[in-house]
């Protein structure tokens, strides 16, 4: 690795260590015994909608708020450090956003949920840490199903409003020159999934986590995860266009973050049932070497698939690229001329665009950058392994046939 990406790294280190301390602190002083201590706030917490409105929503709201900042952070950084494309800052921007809420929302909301609210308690009596936590895990619970029911039902529906693209769109056409510069403004609308995916994976995490502990989460994770499909098949169908085009490769990060999920889900079972002197607790223990030998087993069967992109698959991208951009340019020149009921003859083969007008094949021509064949070492290896492996078969194939042992192939093959 280069230079900067050392001190990218460095940089996104201090900064989760200094992002789960203030998460962990509000999250602890968002409690209603601290928010009685407040003057003003003491006789508004005694009415009973109020009181409900703060201690459900002001918690989930303060920790989202907090959440939401990071894709804005990682992204300049991950930038900074050299990737070689906009699919390398995504992968990346996922690994790290993810680790960055397991941290943020999972384990400090846990900490300040279990350890915070009963801080005279262990101070006084340090033993009695462990006990502590066997008894304030449940109550956690409550706290993410809460949190879970929050993003997926407010969370969501402002992203199905999407207010902050509408204002950027607005900001944008007001700078716009001419018509179709606005009509543009609107069309090329694009999302980053480095930013999106660690947003469900970190809800399946805790519905995994506390599925056993309590099993109420799953229907707030079902709630969640039936909006997202809702409001991310929306946006992606009628809204969003792709930037780029990784050959399904982010599903590797995804993988990796469920398993993640499960090996937590796993610890935490352990350690919470070892606390509760459960005598058959080692049990468990079986179970995570099996998981790890699954998720071994699974790395190795899918990485060639989800680290190299077919040369068919590479091609097919790029001519799926092509004729979008040729599909869109009857679309755009109709928005942008402002004539009604004119645009199917237009696809038909209508009037020629004005002199000086700017082709939409031209502009998504400049914008996309075709799939740089600069393989990894790795990558490398990997295909010559295939082609001798190939070259291998062919001969005992031919050898095969020479001693009659077997047809030789068909033209068809």
């Amino acid at each position: 690795m280069s230079l900067r990406r050392y001190v990218t790294l460095a940089v996104i280190c201090v900064l989760a260590l200094f992002y789960v301390i203030p998460v962990a602190a509000l999250q602890g002083l968002l409690q209603l015994d601290r928010l009685r201590q407040i003057p003003f706030l003491d006789k508004i917490l005694d009415i009973p909608l109020v009181r409900s409105l703060l201690l459900g929503v002001l918690p989930g709201l303060a920790l989202r708020l907090f959440v939401m900042l990071l894709p804005l952070l990682l992204y300049p950084l991950n930038r900074s450090a050299g990737a070689v494309s906009e699919a390398d800052v995504d992968f990346d921007v996922s690994t790290q956003y993810f680790v960055f809420q397991v941290l943020a929302v999972f384990g400090a909301s846990f900490i300040s949920g279990t350890l915070f609210n009963q801080v005279q308690t262990w101070l006084k009596d340090p033993s009695q840490v462990l006990t502590l936590l066997g008894t304030g895990v449940p109550q956690t619970a409550s706290f993410f199903i809460i949190y879970t029911l929050f993003v997926g039902l407010i969370g969501r529906s402002l992203g199905l409003l999407r207010l902050f693209g509408l204002l950027i769109y607005a900001i944008r056409s007001a700078f716009a020159g001419t018509p179709r510069a606005r009509a543009r403004a609107w069309q090329l609308q694009t999302c980053a999934f480095g930013g999106r995916i660690p947003d469900q994976t970190i809800i399946m995490l805790l519905g995994i986590v506390f599925s056993c502990i309590q099993p109420l989460i799953l229907v707030s994770m079902l709630i969640f995860f039936a909006m997202s499909l809702l409001v991310e098949k929306y946006n992606f169908v009628y809204v969003f266009r792709r930037r780029f085009e990784s050959g399904g490769r982010m599903w590797r990060q995804v993988f990796v973050q469920i398993m993640t999920a499960l090996y937590i889900f796993q610890a935490v079972m352990v350690s919470l049932l070892s606390i509760k002197r459960f005598v058959f607790a080692p049990l468990l223990v079986p179970l995570f070497l099996v998981t790890v030998v699954y998720h071994r087993a699974a790395m190795t069967l899918f990485r060639r698939p989800w680290e190299t992109l077919s040369l068919r698959d590479a091609r097919d991208l790029d001519e799926g690229d092509e004729s979008g951009a040729q599909l869109a340019e009857p679309l755009l020149q109709h928005q942008a001329s402002g004539q009604p009921d004119t645009f199917g003859a237009g696809v038909g083969g209508g009037a020629a665009p004005a002199p000086g007008a700017i082709s939409v094949a031209a502009i998504a021509a400049s914008q996309y950058v075709a799939p740089p064949f600069m393989p990894r070492e790795r990558e490398l290896r990997d295909l010559e392994a295939e082609v001798t492996r190939v070259q291998q078969a062919l001969r005992d194939h031919n050898e095969a046939v020479e001693a009659g042992e077997t047809p030789p192939m068909s033209s068809d093959v």
